[in-house]
């Protein structure tokens, strides 16, 4: 998400920060470790894409994983 306007924060975010516009979800990664989970996160992520109803990643950067707010089958 380029900007935060029109996002709002999710409860579930304890360790990242997690918000969403409706349409995507941003994961940003912080706190020990944040780069080993992002990898791991997004490496499962697309590894069940079609198998299992995951959000389709949109985007990965160094510290954000950006989902598609819609799952697969």
């Amino acid at each position: 998400m380029p900007d935060d306007q029109g996002v709002r924060p999710l409860k579930h975010g304890y360790t990242n920060r997690t918000v969403t516009d409706g349409a995507v979800v941003a994961k940003t990664y912080e706190g020990p470790g944040a780069e080993l989970r992002l990898r791991g996160e997004h490496r499962l992520l697309t590894r069940l894409q079609g198998r299992l109803p995951v959000p389709p990643v949109r985007a990965v950067d160094a510290r954000t994983l950006t989902l598609g707010s819609d799952f697969g089958p």
